[in-house]
């Protein structure tokens, strides 16, 4: 049978017990059904215990002055202007997707912050059979021992997809989960892709993200405290050259 459709995931990632036995027995055999139901749990968990009313704040200076000692840029001299990645198209492709609107009845959307944009993956064109445009090596951080592959890859439709993969999960520190970004030259905004499961993930690049704007490849460890912020705690990172 074919994928199981996006609004039984939407709906079983908010604890409803939907689908049919064939859908049941898909789900257990399917990398890519697995894959999107648990991304799909992760923005659930996280937007029912930031509740709607959350605040939300630009990173402290210290988390942008990390990351350009990791990548090794000079602070600016003038005031940092985060760049906000258009969302238009994203809004439109979004109106005709029904299992986004149903997370957005359960009080989940999209979130832009300080250059920092958000993104779920709710299926669309497979990563399969696509033409690698780019690979780069991920680098371990300082203190991290991890390290990987990010292949940009294009469909036969035209959409990216960041197909990434590491040695190994994080270990040995505090609790949290893997994320993975796309960060411009000047460390002056960044696209969050979505959240790494295990040691490999695919990730379609949002419509309007220009990788050669967004370059630098990064995976971070975040904290499940609400805030969706980079944590300035990185640890694996590469520059596309496409």
């Amino acid at each position: 049978m074919s994928h199981c459709d996006p609004e039984t995931l939407a709906l079983r990632s908010l604890g409803e017990v939907v689908g049919t036995p064939e859908e049941d027995t898909h789900l257990t055999s399917c990398e890519q059904c697995q894959t999107e139901l648990a991304s799909l749990r992760t923005v659930v968990v996280g937007a029912r215990s930031s509740g709607p009313d959350l605040a939300l704040e630009s990173p402290p200076p210290h988390v942008w002055d990390r990351i350009r000692a990791e990548v090794g840029i000079a602070p600016p001299v003038t005031t940092v202007v985060a760049t906000v990645v258009p969302l238009d198209e994203r809004r439109r492709r979004r109106a005709n997707r029904p299992a986004t609107w149903l997370l957005a009845a359960a009080g989940i959307g999209g979130i832009v912050v300080g250059g920092v944009v958000t993104a779920t993956v709710l299926g669309g064109s497979s990563p399969q059979d696509a033409e690698v445009a780019a690979s780069v090596d991920l680098a371990p951080l300082p203190e991290w021992t991890a390290s990987g592959t990010a292949d940009l890859t294009v469909t036969e439709d035209g959409q990216q997809v960041l197909v990434v993969s590491l040695d190994a999960e994080a270990s040995g520190k505090p609790a949290g989960y893997q994320e993975v970004w796309l960060i411009d030259e000047n460390v002056e905004g960044m696209v969050s892709l979505g959240v790494l499961e295990g040691t490999s993930g695919e990730f379609v690049i949002p419509q309007g993200v220009d990788v050669g704007s967004f370059p630098i490849v990064d995976v971070s460890l975040e904290p499940f405290d609400g805030d969706p912020t980079h944590s300035g705690d990185s640890i694996a990172r590469g520059t596309i050259n496409a």
